[in-house]
């Protein structure tokens, strides 16, 4: 009993100590790089040091009866099975949901909590980005324990207009191409779609150009017209010098 007690007052004393550590870890002052790869390391230093203690009291428990040898053995292959099931089961996820399911980056997907557009794609997780433009991290095995709801890129497509000003130095057709171009070359609009422009004001210094093109998000259509106007505001520029 009194032996039972000590190993359970060291169990305790080892977890505040982990704690305490993992706290520690935390507000280390160091580069953001070598941040990141001590909070993603601590969760296996703190497995390891459990292993260790499960190890230990094995040990002592059993000394150095005929038993300890395959009871080490069995503790060591059970800690391996854990880890390899942490490690593989989001993987294994991955291969059968991309097997069963065509993602493609953009697109959207609904999925019980989950809801917004695919950002990325990894072997173990996706990223999907809110519509509030928050980034999160979803392991696989979450997204396959339920019901997907996966939305073809073509209805993940909605339409945009802004409006572009452009100086009447530039031959309308010329900045036409221009505006078919930019708006093409960006990663948030689709290719499949060209963009339909048209001139809606003219005076002696400018034209302006109403421009109809597809994305996926409003935020996406700002960082186009963002882009645009950036475009036409360097020619105006050069045209000046």
């Amino acid at each position: 009993m009194i032996v039972t007690l000590y190993y359970f007052a060291f169990a305790v004393a080892l977890f505040f100590m982990l704690r305490l550590a993992s706290r520690l870890a935390k507000t280390i002052l160091t580069s953001k790089k070598y941040h990141k790869v001590i909070l993603r390391g601590f969760p296996i230093f703190e497995l390891a040091v459990w292993g260790a203690f499960v190890l230990w009291v094995v040990n002592q428990a059993l000394g150095s009866s005929e038993y300890a040898t395959l009871a080490t053995a069995s503790v060591l292959i059970i800690f391996l099975l854990i880890i390899s099931w942490f490690f593989l089961r989001d993987f294994i996820a991955g291969i059968i949901l991309k097997t069963e399911f065509p993602f493609e980056v953009n697109q959207r997907i609904a999925a019980s909590n989950f809801d917004g557009s695919i950002k990325r794609l990894g072997y173990r997780s996706l990223e999907l980005e809110k519509d509030n433009g928050d980034i999160v991290k979803i392991p696989y095995s979450q997204i396959a324990s339920r019901s997907i709801h996966l939305q073809n890129m073509e209805d993940s497509l909605r339409g945009h207009e802004t409006l572009v000003k452009a100086s009447t130095k530039i031959p309308v057709q010329t900045a036409k191409d221009i505006i078919t171009k930019e708006v093409l070359l960006t990663p948030w609009a689709t290719t499949k779609q060209v963009p339909t422009i048209r001139v809606v004001e003219q005076t002696d210094q400018t034209n302006t150009y109403s421009v109809h093109f597809h994305s996926v998000s409003s935020k996406y259509a700002a960082s186009i017209s963002q882009h645009l106007k950036t475009v036409f505001d360097s020619k105006s520029d050069e045209d000046k010098s």
